[in-house]
């Protein structure tokens, strides 16, 4: 990957008129380093940088293309805010034999953890968007309810393998029928709602960011995510210090669900179903610059 100066080089090439500055790494994930820079005529932006062409980890060994993955992210926030959603507003998607960046606006979240509810309220509003019209990366070489159970089951054993505890999951079969016989309508799905991914101030939500897992699907699906991010959150210790048998924690889906908008988080605990979910440029609602690709292949 290049190093922060031959990037801040590669964007004042492409994009003379922006004047960009020094960059300072604000994030590293599997597949992307970000950058926080400050720029003449957009103000302070973020530069999500891939690392490589093509991403796979023990939690997708099939891997995905980091390109589509970019594109993904930049259409899906412009998707998302049209309705509304807390998301990046994207100032460009560059792509060269150098380095494939997203550039969007930056917001400087405090760190502060946010309400259990909000979590729950944040979902609610993503799932209640226009379905999204694009094709998604995680549901390009299978259907997507193969791709569910195959990420589930992908995950359980990662979890297996770095805990040495066994996870035992109902059988392939049951999992399909189960995931085919929701009747609930299909909407877009985040699939890694977490706190790490949620940019707060002051306890209050700026952005919601990294799309890389995104799904057409269920609303259900969305729960185990919400579900974990609950269950290490500092107000829930105390819960997971009384875990039930099985090592699920008593409290975890209490308060997400208040905020999610029905009995859903029961309905998983009861029926002990729904798979599993597995970063970031962040911005709050300013309108899109602009969304367009460029670079050559």
């Amino acid at each position: 990957m290049l190093p922060p100066s031959r990037i801040r080089s590669l964007l004042n090439r492409r994009h003379p008129d922006w004047y960009v500055g020094d960059l300072i790494e604000v994030g590293r994930g599997l597949s992307a380093t970000v950058y926080r820079g400050e720029t003449a005529t957009l103000g302070t932006v973020a530069i999500r940088v891939s690392h490589q062409r093509w991403a796979a980890s023990d939690n997708d060994p099939e891997g995905f293309d980091t390109r589509a993955a970019l594109c993904q992210g930049a259409a899906l926030a412009r998707h998302m805010m049209r309705f509304g959603v807390p998301v990046p507003a994207v100032h460009s998607v560059d792509f060269s034999e150098e380095a494939d960046l997203l550039v969007t606006v930056f917001v400087d979240g405090d760190g502060a953890s946010v309400a259990d509810e909000q979590l729950g309220e944040l979902a609610a509003r993503v799932h209640a968007t226009e379905l999204f019209p694009g094709l998604l990366i995680a549901q390009t070489r299978k259907d997507v309810y193969e791709r569910v159970v195959t990420r589930l089951c992908d995950r359980a054993a990662t979890l297996s393998r770095c805990t040495g505890i066994p996870l035992p999951l109902p059988p392939v079969s049951v999992l399909r029928e189960r995931l085919r016989g929701e009747a609930s309508r299909l909407c877009t799905l985040h699939m890694d709602l977490r706190p790490a991914n949620v940019i707060a101030r002051d306890g209050q939500v700026l952005a919601l960011v990294d799309w890389d897992n995104a799904l057409r699907g269920r609303r259900r699906w969305n729960w185990p995510a919400l579900r974990r991010a609950e269950c290490v959150h500092p107000r829930s210790s105390a819960a997971i210090g009384g875990s039930e048998a099985g090592g699920r924690a008593s409290g975890c889906g209490d308060n997400l669900s208040s905020g999610y908008g029905d009995n859903v988080g029961t309905c998983i605990r009861e029926r002990g179903t729904g798979p599993d979910a597995g970063r970031a440029a962040i911005g709050p609602r300013a309108d899109p610059h602009r969304n367009d690709v460029r670079g050559s292949s």
